[in-house]
């Protein structure tokens, strides 16, 4: 049975799924690990007020097919020496065979006037953004280094799509203000936004976004095997983060902790998957007690060290906006 708390119980009867942006509430372990992983959640900005209220306020939803989120586009803007150009590129090629239905478009922009061109033609659903990035403080806005200009997502004449990935450092940055490049996307047509709190490496956030686009086939067609007739965009997102929280503390299981083997990781990590693609209300006591059966440690020694792991990878991305809006269609491919 899943652990019962007071603080759980309020959160239910007051059904709070979006959060004030100012706070890291996701962050808080209100039974054991963090709410981005015990509860479904995004986030929206108190400021400005007037964006705060039509976002709140927005109960409009529409339908997305399966094909319609197969068609993906990521704008690139890094200078031809850079190290990483096309470290995301190549990671996305591992995760991507050919017999996937996803196809993905890398455009390369190198200034200010190329970005719009790019933003406005594209006609996916699905928007990634490759480059540098950074906020201005608790007083200026953030922005994307394009080229040698930085882009100020929130004044560009365009309208962005409903869901976009970033692929760049601190686009809805712990010290930055309200004025942040994913607040920037909000503003200009996107519904969800899944933004970088923190510096974000660039190996580890191309396999975290390659993980990503992986599982928007993969995942959604398991869903279609369990006569799954839909999923919100947010409900999609949460049990990645949950797969992907998986993956950090048996990572660490693996090489800091060593308490298991490289053969162990697979078998847990593939049992952990199984459980969240199966809507277990309490996924994380249910992994606990598999791995428990598979490996021979007991749960709540495990359970120990996964609250020992503190900031993870993870931990990192954030969601914004409004992603239960976006209903994903199961019932047409």
């Amino acid at each position: 049975a899943c652990s019962k708390l007071t603080a759980s119980h309020i959160w239910r009867r007051w059904s709070l799924n979006r959060f004030d942006q100012q706070r890291l509430l996701e962050w808080v372990c209100l039974d054991r690990i963090p709410l981005m992983f015990t509860h479904e959640i995004s986030k929206i900005s108190t400021t400005p007020g007037n964006k705060f209220l039509q976002e709140a306020t927005n109960f409009s939803s529409f339908s997305l097919s399966r094909k319609q989120i197969n068609s993906i586009t990521v704008i690139r803007s890094f200078n031809s020496n850079d190290p990483i150009k096309y470290v995301l590129e190549e990671v996305i090629n591992t995760y991507i065979d050919d017999e996937s239905p996803l196809k993905i478009e890398f455009k390369d922009v190198s200034n200010v006037e190329e970005f719009v061109e790019a933003v406005n033609s594209c006609s996916d659903n699905i928007l990634i953004l490759d480059c540098h990035g950074n906020h201005g403080g608790e007083d200026s806005h953030g922005w994307l280094q394009i080229g040698s200009d930085r882009v100020d997502t929130w004044v560009l004449p365009v309208i962005y799509p409903p869901i976009v990935i970033l692929s760049a450092c601190l686009t809805a940055a712990i010290g930055g203000s309200h004025a942040s490049v994913a607040n920037g996307f909000l503003s200009k047509g996107s519904l969800s936004v899944l933004g970088t709190l923190l510096p974000v490496d660039a190996y580890k956030s191309a396999n975290f976004i390659g993980s990503v686009l992986s599982r928007i086939s993969n995942y959604l067609n398991e869903l279609v095997k369990l006569d799954v007739p839909m999923i919100t965009w947010r409900k999609f997102l949460t049990d990645f983060l949950r797969v992907s929280y998986c993956h950090d503390f048996l990572l660490s299981f693996r090489d800091e902790t060593k308490i298991i083997s490289h053969e162990l990781y697979i078998e847990l990590y593939k049992c952990c998957q199984e459980i969240i693609i199966s809507r277990q209300e309490c996924w994380y006591d249910n992994a606990l007690i598999a791995m428990q059966e598979i490996c021979g440690i007991e749960a709540n020694v495990l359970d120990l060290e996964v609250q020992k792991l503190g900031l993870t990878e993870t931990m990192l991305y954030s969601q914004l906006g409004r992603p239960e809006n976006i209903i994903i269609d199961l019932t047409i491919s």
